[in-house]
């Protein structure tokens, strides 16, 4: 195992069979938000905006919005939304196995290889 983590951390692929029907490696840098919440990350370039993301590092309640606006030459009004940071995963990394029991993911670390 530490073999195939350590070459997976190095830009190797997941081995495949296509009897083991495994999926590709995958990363989940976050647990998911909270029910009614949307994964979001800040906005390029210095924007204050909110983007939806599925591995965004925060978590959006974009059912309640709040205008924020700013007054001179160049006025503008941006919708903003109450958010909390989401909770990072301390094995990211994972891998969809199928098995008697369907599809289940098995979460992993390659994080010191």
């Amino acid at each position: 195992m530490h073999e195939l983590f350590r070459s997976l951390a190095h830009g190797g692929s997941w081995p495949t069979c296509p009897e083991g029907n495994a999926g590709g490696l995958g990363h989940e840098p976050y647990y998911p938000c909270p029910a009614g919440m949307t994964a979001m990350r800040s906005g390029l370039d210095g924007n204050a905006g909110l983007i939806a993301s599925p591995n965004g590092n925060l978590c959006a309640d974009t059912k309640k919005p709040s205008n924020v606006c700013t007054w001179g030459r160049d006025s503008s009004c941006q919708a903003t939304y109450p958010t909390i940071p989401r909770q990072p995963r301390s094995d990211p990394d994972y891998v969809d196995i199928s098995t008697g029991n369907g599809v289940q993911r098995f979460y992993f670390s390659l994080r010191g290889y």
